[in-house]
């Protein structure tokens, strides 16, 4: 038992080492935003350090690839869904007026908001007010708050869902 566990993660170090560069040259090339590709390498071999016993070192090559592959075609999905997201948004926000109701439902709805934000740890609190009332990038983000660009990604995510399903159960 110990000796398959040494064996992976010597089939690991190996990989890690041979294709690393390979890998980080795939992102760099395939991302609409060069700075993930560093996050998304590392996510390829902790996926691998997952697979464990599966490993075989004929086949990791293949396995690392494929990895990348799926994480590449994830992260651009998310990216261009996030980025049509926002242009109807906007779009929506052009073409409404503001009435006297509007107005007074906008304010009813920033004090729900407010509310939730209150209840978001001090983290995600800081990178949800970073990211919605700021104008700042991850990496930016990320450099203020002293953490990853992908810990921004999952805590403005988490802060999210979070204000939006206390907006939800408050209507």
């Amino acid at each position: 038992m110990r000796t398959e566990q040494n064996t992976c993660d010597s089939i690991i170090a190996d990989a890690y080492q041979t294709y690393r560069p390979a890998v980080l040259g795939y992102f760099t090339k395939r991302l609409v935003q060069n700075f993930e590709a560093e996050d998304l390498t590392q996510d390829v071999f902790i996926k691998l350090v997952g697979l464990g016993q599966m490993l075989r070192q004929e086949t990791v090559q293949y396995l690392i690839f494929t990895i990348a592959r799926n994480l590449c075609i994830d992260y651009n999905r998310r990216f261009f869904k996030k980025l049509e997201v926002c242009k109807n948004v906007l779009d929506e926000s052009e073409e409404l007026s503001c009435t006297t109701e509007d107005c007074v439902a906008y304010n009813e709805l920033l004090v729900l908001e407010q509310k939730a934000i209150d209840q978001l740890p001090a983290q995600r609190k800081k990178v949800y007010q970073l990211s919605m009332h700021g104008d700042y990038s991850y990496r930016e983000m990320a450099e203020n708050l002293q953490i990853s660009p992908r810990t921004v990604e999952k805590h403005l995510l988490m802060g999210r869902n979070h204000v939006r399903s206390y907006i939800a159960a408050c209507i």
